[in-house]
């Protein structure tokens, strides 16, 4: 709407878009156009300026206050993305206006994200953008750790991690320890005495004893030869725990009222015949492997033979 003239013209000449008249109305100027950068979400940098159909500089990149945002350029008028510190003509197309104020152009952003199942163990990922790239760091779930492959990128993997369970003899033979190597979250099965060939005098294996660990996988103890899931996140030591054999613990006087009916075995064959029968029994029993198991059995043996003793020397058979 401005318009130029010449000395002892009869009509005045219009300025094109993008320009003004000067003061004098004798010729037309270019408009400075003040560019206000649409951060879109970065942090706010300094308007700038351009003069109509001049190139300019676009603006630095913003910062942003999300680390994992990336910079990827201004978006002009037209929809093109240049880089910062690009060089473009300050032009309708561009900046999307003749004169005034522009806040066309604006910064476009790509955030870096973590890209992972949730069920692959993985407890966190962070994401940011430095030194012109997306950078990545992953942590696992207990018990599991990082691919090294993995270890920096969108997409982690974790493993389970590997622990020895140690096996103790704890005072049995041979004086060595035995290492069993289990993966976290994986089945194993508890090594059994007659694999081990763990012995002790007088004494049977009846089982393992937590000494350290096994948070989450035993609950202070451990059968032999059983399956368990290994959820401790670190490694075990079991003891061996020893059962005193039965015929070992018979009580002193248990032992002398057996000895003080042994003379009447001679009285009656028939009397020694079942007396024989239950102290077979009772070694039997007393010697077998799972010997607690019986002490209740083994208890009403004794009395049995008691019993015979008694009813040898109170009828005894005559010949």
């Amino acid at each position: 709407g401005e318009f130029i003239s010449a000395a002892g013209a009869t009509q005045c000449t219009p300025c094109d878009l993008g320009s003004h008249a000067n003061s004098a109305h004798t010729q037309c100027e270019p408009n400075t156009i003040t560019i206000a950068w649409d951060e879109n979400g970065g942090n706010e940098i300094d308007d700038g300026s351009c003069v109509y159909g001049q190139t300019f500089t676009l603006a630095n990149a913003p910062s942003h206050s999300n680390s994992a945002m990336q910079f990827l350029g201004w978006k002009l008028a037209n929809g093109d993305i240049r880089l910062a510190g690009a060089s473009v003509m300050c032009n309708f197309t561009n900046v999307g206006v003749y004169s005034g104020t522009s806040t066309a152009i604006q910064a476009q952003w790509n955030e870096c994200q973590c890209n992972y199942p949730l069920n692959l163990h993985v407890a966190w990922c962070q994401a940011w953008f430095a030194d012109g790239e997306c950078k990545y760091m992953n942590g696992c779930d207990a018990g599991y750790e990082p691919d090294p492959l993995t270890v920096y990128t969108p997409a982690a993997v974790c493993n389970p991690k590997n622990y020895n369970i140690t096996y103790k003899p704890n005072g049995g033979t041979p004086n060595q320890n035995y290492t069993q190597s289990v993966a976290y979250n994986a089945t194993f099965t508890t090594f059994d005495w007659s694999v081990e060939h763990y012995t002790k005098a007088h004494h049977i294996l009846a089982g393992w004893a937590v000494e350290s660990g096994g948070v989450g996988t035993f609950n202070g103890t451990a059968a032999l030869n059983t399956t368990y899931t290994y959820r401790t996140d670190g490694p075990t030591s079991l003891l061996a725990k020893w059962t005193v054999r039965i015929i070992n613990v018979i009580s002193a006087h248990a032992m002398r009222r057996i000895a003080t009916h042994t003379q009447l075995m001679k009285t009656s064959a028939h009397a020694t015949q079942h007396v024989q029968r239950v102290i077979h029994t009772m070694v039997a029993i007393a010697t077998a492997p799972f010997a607690n198991q019986f002490a209740t059995k083994s208890n009403r043996m004794l009395s049995m033979y008691v019993v015979m003793m008694r009813r040898a020397h109170r009828r005894p058979r005559k010949r």
